[in-house]
């Protein structure tokens, strides 16, 4: 199911507004730590787009790492 345009920098920006956390940037400064902090083989299973994404991705990779 798509979500609605920028749904989810809303819900980051929302959820870091309400923690009272200092976020100059709206939460792109915690990009690296929320990264490291998922599960993408579980969003992969769960999110079927982000599924395919991440599919494809690795198999780019997988493909320079060839080269």
């Amino acid at each position: 199911m798509k979500c609605a345009k920028d749904e989810y920098k809303k819900l980051l920006r929302r959820e870091i507004r309400e923690s009272g956390i200092d976020a100059p940037l709206g939460g792109e400064e915690f990009a690296e730590d929320i990264v490291m902090a998922m599960n993408l083989g579980q969003v992969e299973v769960r999110e079927p787009s982000l599924g395919l994404f991440l599919k494809s991705l690795k198999a780019q990779f997988n493909m320079w790492r060839a080269q």
